[in-house]
């Protein structure tokens, strides 16, 4: 666990608006963030959790959280401790600021993954103490809610199931608790380009042994991990059609936005990606050049809650699906959900 505290920069006496927010009497009460304290913690798994919280002057506080990578965290914190000095002494509400500044003047237009969950974090920071000022959920702040219920899969239920019959046993067990959609990597570890034909039967007897257990109703994702070739990924997804999944999700390596879009057009299979890409930037070439039919982007590292905001309009525009990423029920869902409420 790591804390720290900034220097304030210098700044004008005269209180800026963006900085302040109307309080009962219609009185202009001024914030600033004065402290920048990110949580590294240790989940005892494979990955920890990376949280930051801004504490300002009104005594509000702000939670947000960072995508992390196992032996990538060290780096992901110390993003987050540079990145957060150049809060101290400002203003919560200047989100689309700060957003750009980080990007022109710190990462200097070259980041990478890092840059972009430290950003995340204290983008969603920011967002938690606006609504809290204002005394409303962030969705509102967003333009309101559109619908009252979000359709949610299952995932991570297949971990430690290894063979057809208990892959076909585990995916009971969800369904019998309410779930009517299942998303699971068929896959066996490592993650490599290429696997063996006897690896690739394997997966497909897995994804047949789910769809015979759980019948025609109950949606199936297939994830794989961008662990695939353009070729395999295109000869694997013609032995899954027949179990008609839901989604085919990063079968390739997400920056080869051409090999994905050759994989798009010989499937029948929804392609899904996002998940591992940073930037708006990276979401409008999958747009330009029909890559995905689906966009699974993660507000812990796409920029933050402003950022996924944008996305999925501009997925909308596109006819494009969106299934929001995130691994664990924490602050990350919180903070997705306050976008697919729109």
């Amino acid at each position: 666990m790591t804390a720290f505290a900034g220097v304030s920069p210098r700044h004008s006496r005269r209180p800026r608006l963006a900085n302040c927010v109307p309080r009962l009497g219609h009185r202009l009460v001024v914030l600033q963030i004065t402290r920048v304290t990110p949580f590294l913690v240790d989940t005892g798994g494979s990955k920890s959790w990376l949280f930051v919280k801004l504490d300002t002057d009104d005594g509000l506080v702000g939670w947000g959280e960072a995508y992390t990578q196992q032996d990538r965290d060290a780096a992901m914190l110390a993003h987050l401790v540079e990145m957060g000095r150049h809060l101290v002494g400002r203003g919560p509400f200047a989100i689309k600021h700060f957003s750009s500044v980080m990007y022109l003047d710190y990462a200097l237009r070259r980041p990478a993954m890092e840059f972009w969950s430290a950003l995340s974090a204290l983008e969603q920071a920011m967002w938690d103490i606006a609504g809290k000022a204002c005394g409303q959920p962030v969705y509102n702040l967003l333009g309101g809610p559109c619908r009252a219920r979000i359709r949610v899969y299952a995932n991570g239920w297949s971990e430690q199931s290894r063979t057809p019959d208990q892959y076909a046993q585990r995916a009971c067990e969800v369904v019998a608790r309410g779930f009517t959609a299942l998303k699971f990597d068929p896959f066996s570890n490592p993650w490599r380009t290429h696997i063996g034909r006897a690896e690739e039967d394997l997966a497909v007897e897995r994804v047949r042994a789910v769809r015979e257990a759980v019948g025609s109703s109950v949606e199936i994702l297939i994830e794989v991990h961008r662990r695939l070739a353009p070729n395999e990924a295109i000869r694997i997804a013609g032995r899954l059609e027949q179990f008609q999944p839901f989604w085919y999700e990063e079968p390739i390596d997400p920056e080869d936005m051409a090999g994905l879009a050759e994989v798009r057009r010989r499937t029948s299979l929804p392609v899904v990606t996002g998940e591992a890409l940073y930037s708006k930037a990276q979401f409008a070439q999958v747009f330009a050049q029909r890559a995905a039919d689906i966009l699974n982007p993660d507000v812990c590292n796409c920029g933050g809650i402003l950022a996924l905001k944008e996305i999925a309009s501009a997925a909308g525009q596109h006819a494009a699906g969106l299934g929001l990423h995130s691994e664990f029920l924490d602050h990350r869902v919180l903070c997705q959900l306050g976008v697919a409420r729109e």
